[in-house]
């Protein structure tokens, strides 16, 4: 269930990520992570729960990623923190990763006008005789990752929306494919760039 869990914290919060990614790199002590998601709420959560079920989550993504990109997140403009943030969710989530690779890029491979509900749906089917765990998934999950991937394609710029998801070209910042290059996170470069469908 690693990889629902992955996107049921939610979509990229770049906000959230930033302060988060902050703490990483600063290698704050369990009380200072206390005191500042708890105490000083820096994430503005309405409950103590959910600030720290949010925290959990995007420690995991973040603590993936190399000190270069935490850093680039914290101190990008919002349009570039959107694009690293994103790579911290395709960096643990193969599930997600792999539907970049062959469905989306697929859809800009045939100059697809809208990306369709169905083609998800198909693809998480198919998905469960890679993941057994995913046919496990509560029809009010799948119904909530869906929402959530289709709010991550539409906020980076994949779709132009959540309601009519028209597919849009999305260029990747050249300082962010030079930082993947370096580090060796080609996987994740051709996830990001769609290499089947926008070359």
């Amino acid at each position: 269930m690693k990889q629902q869990g992955d996107l049921l914290v939610g979509s990229l919060m770049v906000r959230e990520s930033r302060h988060i990614a902050t703490l990483l790199l600063n290698d704050a002590s369990a009380e200072v992570w206390a005191e500042e998601i708890l105490t000083k709420n820096i994430l503005q959560k309405k409950s103590l729960g959910t600030a720290a079920r949010v925290t959990r989550g995007l420690k995991r993504r973040l603590s993936a990623l190399d000190k270069v990109l935490l850093r680039a997140l914290t101190e990008a403009d919002d349009s570039l923190a959107k694009q690293i943030a994103l790579t911290s969710v395709l960096n643990v989530n193969p599930m997600l990763l792999g539907f970049f690779e062959t469905v989306l890029a697929e859809a800009y491979l045939g100059q697809q006008e809208n990306l369709h509900l169905y083609q998800w749906d198909d693809y998480l089917r198919a998905y469960e005789q890679r993941d057994p765990s995913v046919a496990e998934w509560s029809e009010t999950s799948t119904k909530k990752v869906r929402q959530i991937v289709i709010r991550i394609l539409s906020e980076c710029g994949y779709l132009s929306d959540t309601k009519s998801r028209r597919l849009q070209k999305l260029v990747v910042y050249p300082e962010l494919r030079q930082m993947l290059e370096k580090l060796n996170m080609f996987e994740v470069l051709n996830g990001l760039t769609l290499r089947r469908g926008m070359r």
